[in-house]
């Protein structure tokens, strides 16, 4: 049995949420994916999460038999990868770009230090445009 690429399984809201688009288009470097690439593979570990900008990337499983099954499906301003960078358990679960795709590679420091740590001072940043200039600015440290 093939997965059916029009079949949408969507991830929970806060990963895939616009609220948290504008400080995660800000983190890591962007990178490309074409169609059919592969991301993740089971069993690696990723020193990286992907914040997916535009673009489409399925994961899933194969079995022994070389079935597929589709076990969820990334849009963009979806964060992926992060589980498993995070934790620092292995993958178990392929990742690959259905579509050509856009990406912010965000490294482990930048998603548990410098700019992420910035939010737990929200209360001292008057503005969401000082946070933002705060973001923009710390790039090259």
């Amino acid at each position: 049995m093939k997965a059916n690429p029009k079949i949408r399984i969507k991830v929970p809201g806060f990963i895939s949420s616009r609220q948290n688009a504008w400080l995660l288009r800000r983190l890591g470097e962007t990178v490309e994916f074409h169609a059919d690439q592969l991301i993740a593979i089971p069993g690696m570990y990723p020193g990286y999460s992907c914040f997916l900008r535009t673009g489409r990337v399925i994961a899933g499983i194969v079995n022994s038999a070389n079935n597929q099954r589709l076990m969820l499906s990334f849009e963009e301003n979806s964060l992926l990868l992060e589980q498993y960078q995070l934790t620092g358990k292995p993958c178990d679960l392929y990742y690959r770009a259905v579509s050509d795709c856009t990406a912010q590679m965000i490294s482990y420091h930048d998603m548990t230090q410098e700019r992420i740590g910035a939010l737990s001072g929200l209360h001292r940043i008057k503005s969401l445009q000082a946070l933002i200039d705060y973001c923009d600015g710390r790039g090259g440290d």
